[in-house]
């Protein structure tokens, strides 16, 4: 596998994780403020 697609994939693995973190901060937020 070429290095510069790794590089990219690595980039959408992080960007995945960081929507899926501030997705569940969100859904703690909301069940807090019932």
């Amino acid at each position: 596998m070429p290095m510069n697609i790794s590089v990219e994939l690595s980039k959408i693995v992080l960007f995945l994780d960081d929507l899926i973190k501030s997705i569940g901060n969100k859904d703690l937020e909301n069940l807090s403020s019932l």
